[in-house]
């Protein structure tokens, strides 16, 4: 099993490489073999299929999606590519049946927006199917898409005539005005179908209305209750004198009292609930001129005010609406279509925008808003939207559709999943830049589908996918970080790290220094060893003030210098990052810089340098052990032990007020296994010891260091140390007792 692993690995890989090369006959042979392998291995399939495809051997390619299928009959890939072959085949009646069965996949998983592609394509390539027609009318209902629904259930209504079904004809028919009462095709086929018994003409305000519920609408609803809600439980609405007065706008006398001011409410209300706008308008004009200060009265003026084209008015009424954050965005949407109406892009763009800021900072998490808002407040001050040619009619055309009907919120969180997915490792992708692409939503899931080829080790699928994107998308930037992704998933660090530096050149070109960033960073977890990639991250994150931050860069970058071997340009980088170090938050810095600097002096053996750099970090962190302890080693290492020894004594002094002895005793045992006949080192461990409680280890220590006392001739400081023994009570104290009553003698 174990050869039969490898052989299968081997093959995939030199398939995948050929495929790379698009080399597809040398692909097939070796995915061929990969398959003989291992059968049912689903990958090995849909590469040998993807192969077969690209290499125009389409039966073969039909094959091998359908033993993918077999393999996988969850996954909705295998489906989409037989039913594109098969049209390729000329098979039209089958890859019409097979986007059918691709659609009910779909909806069985609640992908409902692939399940109404697949609808499109099966009734484009048969347009007779009833049941397709069916179900993306329905489907097109659900996206509140009402002039589309209309046109597929007036294509089933002209279906179900040349059959001879007159009663679903005509409910067909009914259905198609009820969605767009000005199709004069629906209209002339309602006369055929109804033939004379009425006059013919179907008033479209008689039919089931069909307007969702976008923003506004549901902003509406709210404030026709909340302004209900005030009237019936009588508060004050408004500050009224017993006098009357008259409108400036005809004779009608103004409220009086606050029983009059509920009652024009309520007749707003009621004349608004019931579409009579003109009478509607009245009526909340009065309460305005009366006094009355609540939001919704403004709100709902000003959106009637905006329906009869009167912009100028509305504009003035709908500012009020941010008084409120129930009101802000549909506030923000309905003042963009007034400016929009009205000719004034930049002001239209400049509420769209804030319009869906309020929706991303609802749906991205409160732990993003703020570089939600700062990436919304860049492209604010770019005003790229405005100034991009055709960018803002793509731009508004999409958001209009991603915000109308009554599932909005719907669409906008399966978006912002898929952006989400787009956007790992913190990069975080905003709405506005999605909406101003062109085909944005057929982009967003081609790249997702390009993902889930990429999870599931299907590179060069996912490879394949992400360049159809961006031929449809090429200035949208998260595909080329797609692509980027993709070439690190291959192993191709150089052609990973060229596109994520193309991208944030790009980035930087378009004032988006913070994004820029975020590239850089994903281009060093591909390549951590690119010193020109961290380089320009320095100096982005030192122009942006982010000091601390390109601090940690310079350290990064001293030691893939240091790696590299080029140990002259790392201590030339931690120099540089000295300099920069005044403009820092943290205080430690310098400190971590110079320790770098010092160990590469250390390990070029250029001891007298390493020493001045240690004795700056003592200056600057007087409690810096490792400085202290180099200091000390460094003495030895230049024959200065009384400078050693110095240190060392200070270090052993501060230690000990802070009862460190395990400290005290691991560094002298340490120096004394380098140093074995030094008597003083050896004299201050026996002494540690003692301080420490380890009363054998200080005999031992100190039987040695008394034997070395007498052998250099320094008797008066060998009987010290034997008396120190003694005092200890050693087990054979009578033998220390002798011997230093025989140096006693001796010395006398």
């Amino acid at each position: 099993m174990t050869g039969k692993r490898a052989v299968f690995e081997a093959a995939l890989k030199r398939g995948h490489n050929y495929a790379w090369d698009k080399r597809w006959m040398k692909a097939i042979e070796e995915y061929k073999l990969a398959v003989a392998e291992f059968p049912d291995n689903p990958v090995a399939r849909n590469s040998l299929a993807f192969a077969y495809l690209k290499g125009k051997r389409l039966r073969e390619a039909l094959r091998e999606y359908r033993k993918v299928g077999e393999l996988r009959p969850n996954d909705p890939a295998p489906l989409r590519e037989m039913a594109v072959v098969l049209e390729q085949l000329g098979r039209a009646a089958d890859a019409a049946e097979t986007w059918m069965a691709l659609a009910r996949l779909c909806v069985e998983q609640n992908a409902l927006s692939r399940a109404a592609e697949a609808w499109r394509e099966a009734v484009r390539l048969q347009p007779a199917n009833k049941e397709g027609r069916q179900q993306l009318a329905e489907a097109y209902v659900s996206r509140s898409d009402g002039e589309e629904a209309a046109k597929e259930y007036l294509a089933l209504a002209r279906l179900y005539r040349e059959e001879g079904d007159s009663a679903r004809a005509k409910e067909c028919c009914r259905l198609a005005l009820s969605f767009d009462g000005r199709s004069s095709e629906a209209r002339a086929l309602w006369e055929s179908l109804t033939s004379g018994r009425d006059t013919g003409v179907v008033e479209p305000s008689l039919l089931p209305a069909s307007e969702g519920l976008g923003p506004v609408d549901v902003a509406v609803q709210q404030a026709l209750t909340s302004l209900a809600e005030a009237v019936l439980a009588e508060e004050e609405l408004a500050n009224v004198t017993e006098q009357g007065a008259t409108g400036g706008d005809g004779p009608a006398p103004l409220p009086s009292s606050q029983q009059d001011v509920r009652t024009v409410l309520g007749r707003a209300i009621d004349y608004h609930s019931r579409g009579r706008a003109e009478e509607a308008v009245t009526c909340y004009e009065k309460a305005l001129q009366t006094g009355v200060s609540r939001v919704e009265v403004a709100f709902n003026l000003g959106l009637l005010y905006k329906e009869a084209s009167r912009f100028s008015e509305a504009i003035g009424l709908l500012e009020r609406s941010f008084e409120s954050p129930e009101y802000r965005l549909a506030g923000h949407f309905a003042l963009a279509e007034c400016h929009w109406a009205d000719g004034h892009v930049d002001q239209a763009v400049h509420h769209f925008l804030e319009a869906l800021k309020v929706v991303d900072l609802e749906t991205i998490g409160g732990d993003r808003a703020d570089d939600v808002r700062q990436s919304y407040q860049d492209i604010i001050d770019r005003r790229e939207l405005e100034e991009a040619g055709g960018k803002a009619e793509v731009f508004v055309s999409s958001l209009t559709e991603l915000l109308g009907g009554s599932d909005w919120k719907r669409r906008v969180m399966e978006v912002r999943q898929k952006l989400n997915s787009l956007a790992e490792g913190g990069f975080i992708l905003i709405l506005p830049e999605f909406l101003g692409t062109p085909g944005c939503r057929e982009v967003l899931d081609i790249m997702t589908r390009s993902q889930e080829y990429l999870k599931d080790d299907m590179p060069f699928v996912a490879l394949e996918e992400c360049y159809r994107a961006i031929g449809m998308a090429s200035t949208w930037l998260p595909l080329h970080l797609r692509l980027a992704e993709i070439f690190a998933a291959q192993g191709k660090v150089e052609e990973a790290v060229s596109k994520y530096g193309a991208v944030a050149d790009a980035l930087l070109m378009r004032n988006r220094p913070r994004r820029a960033v975020e590239v850089y960073r994903r281009a060093l977890v591909v390549a951590p060893m690119n010193v020109r990639i961290r380089e320009k991250l320095i100096g982005l994150l030192i122009d942006q003030g982010e000091t601390d931050l390109a601090l940690e860069q310079y350290l990064a970058l001293g030691e893939s210098y240091y790696r590299l071997a080029r140990v002259d340009e790392a201590l030339e980088k931690y120099e540089e990052a000295r300099s920069v170090v005044p403009r820092a938050t943290r205080t430690d810095w310098e400190v971590k810089i110079l320790h770098r600097m010092a160990d590469l002096h250390m390990q070029r053996v250029q001891w007298d340098r390493a020493v001045e750099i240690y004795e700056r970090i003592r200056e600057l962190s007087p409690d810096d052990d490792e400085a202290c302890l180099r200091l000390v080693d460094l003495g030895h290492k230049l024959g200065q032990q009384n400078k050693a020894l110095k240190e060392l004594d200070g270090l052993i002094i501060r230690w000990g007020k802070e009862r460190e002895h395990d400290k005290v005793v691991k560094t002298l045992r340490e120096l004394v296994d380098s140093n074995p006949q030094d008597i003083r080192l050896r004299s201050r461990l026996g002494m540690a010891y003692v301080e420490a409680g380890m009363k054998d280890e200080a005999i031992a220590e100190l039987d040695t260091l008394g034997e070395l006392q007498l052998e250099a001739g320094l008797k008066q400081d060998a009987m010290d140390t034997l008396r120190t023994i003694i005092s200890l009570e050693p087990p054979k104290v009578e033998e220390y007792t002798r011997l230093l009553r025989n140096l006693l003698a001796d010395s006398a």
